[in-house]
């Protein structure tokens, strides 16, 4: 059985972002559980399947630009009294 490589914070910020000056914000990460990691001694690792956990619980659905109105008004406006 092979061993898992672990990746710090600064590693992971290096493969993520591909700055590691981002390690404060991914250490964060690993430390309030948002993402996956294992904690030895003090510090905490990521492995390869946990960066791409972390890469999907971030990753964020498109969302679609809400579509004029055909009179320009909204809702709320057009019960006003003129």
């Amino acid at each position: 059985m092979t061993t898992p490589l672990l990746h710090g914070p600064r590693a992971v910020a290096e493969r993520m972002f591909g700055d590691p000056t981002r390690e404060d914000f991914v250490a964060r990460r690993m430390s309030s559980r948002r993402w996956p990691s294992r904690k030895i001694g003090r510090s905490r690792f990521m492995t390869d399947g946990d960066i791409l956990e972390a890469l999907e619980i971030e990753a964020v659905a498109a969302v679609e630009p809400p579509k004029p109105r055909p009179s320009g008004l909204s809702p709320r406006s057009r019960m006003r009294s003129a």
